[in-house]
């Protein structure tokens, strides 16, 4: 799983320096979701709120995230048992 972090780490990284908000966030959710699968369950809430606010900010028209980005979130979000929330964002689509 470490190597999983490191990959997902370096690809937030490198979406950076292309600056397409599109991969900025994919990659993130990228990361939060090895170390969501690692165990590090509250540094993986935080990129994922980070992948969020960036795409609320190019797409101001969906609140949540959406298609696999939104799923991997609703994953870690169902674990904290936030199932409530999760419910929202279904409906949401």
């Amino acid at each position: 799983m470490q190597e999983a972090v490191h990959f997902g780490q370096q690809a937030v990284d490198f979406a950076d320096r292309s600056g397409d908000g599109y991969h900025k966030e994919s990659k993130r959710t990228t990361l939060a979701d090895a170390l969501h699968q690692s165990g590090k369950w509250e540094a993986a809430q935080q990129w994922f709120a980070e992948a969020e606010a960036m795409h609320r900010e190019r797409r101001p028209e969906y609140r949540f995230l959406y298609s696999l980005l939104g799923f991997q979130y609703c994953d870690l979000l169902l674990g904290f048992g936030k199932w409530e929330e999760v419910l929202e964002r279904a409906q949401e689509v």
